[in-house]
């Protein structure tokens, strides 16, 4: 079951083609629910999840469900870019491409939170 860092190779070619060939990644402090990159290229950028866990393999995929009927409301959320749901030696892998928000990552914040 993949789990950690991804590199581009990694991508499925329906989330590769939102990220570019060149794209330089960088992962960020995160949870334990996916793993996730910050892909930039040519100053654009794109957040890329993957999750192989089965048990929070449902998560990621109901995150995609809410950023679809979140669409077009007036809150600030990311626009969903791409999905993918794949498999990897026999293990279920989703994949999830949006546009980042600026702000501060929430793990961030809870760690400082008193």
């Amino acid at each position: 079951m993949p789990v950690g860092r991804f590199s581009l190779r990694d991508l499925p070619p329906k989330i590769a083609a939102h990220v570019g060939r060149a794209a330089r990644l960088t992962f960020p402090p995160q949870g334990q629910t996916s793993d996730v990159a910050l892909a930039e290229q040519r100053g654009r950028a794109v957040v890329v999840k993957r999750c192989a866990h089965r048990v929070y393999i449902d998560w990621l995929r109901r995150e995609r469900v809410v950023l679809e009927a979140l669409a077009g409301s007036e809150l600030p959320i990311p626009s969903l870019l791409a999905y993918a749901d794949t498999e990897a030696k026999g293990v279920p892998v989703v994949w999830l491409v949006m546009t980042p928000l600026a702000g501060e990552p929430l793990l961030g914040a809870l760690v400082r939170a008193t």
